[in-house]
């Protein structure tokens, strides 16, 4: 279950966002669903779940943080297609921490997706379980307008 911790986090990074682009701004969904990570995560990730060994924590790689921070960081108003500042480094790797907190995932994917060249972004965190096969999913974007 995610916390209130992470989702005011969540909610702190959309209110931001939403006074950044005005007109536009952030959204985000969580979900979670019961005994059905094997059947529903995306196909390129299935074989690894059903090999993977539980982990004590694994983390994303680290293209998948730089990709996680640069949603962020255009999130906030500074979208860069280059490499994210340390400071929105530092922010998504304390969002995969409390994300772990709250889910103790053994498998963990992040997928972003531009829109118009920098007008916008969309983001995908895919996490699952080996225990209970549970699967989760943290869905955001952004966008200028």
């Amino acid at each position: 279950m995610f916390s209130g911790r992470t989702v005011g986090y969540l909610e702190g990074l959309c209110h931001a966002s939403d006074a950044t682009y005005p007109e536009g701004g952030a959204v985000f969904s969580l979900k979670q669903s019961h005994n059905s990570a094997n059947a529903e995560l995306p196909s390129e990730l299935q074989e690894a779940f059903r090999l993977l060994a539980p982990q004590p924590h694994l983390v994303p790689s680290p293209q998948q943080i730089a990709d996680l921070a640069r949603f962020i960081q255009g999130m906030l108003g500074r979208y860069t297609p280059d490499s994210p500042s340390g400071y929105a480094v530092a922010a998504a790797h304390h969002l995969e921490r409390l994300l772990y907190a709250d889910l103790g995932y053994d498998l963990i994917h992040v997928h972003t997706e531009d829109w118009n060249h920098g007008m916008g972004m969309e983001l995908q965190v895919v996490m699952a379980r080996k225990r209970d096969n549970n699967l989760f999913s943290l869905e955001s974007s952004w966008q200028v307008d």
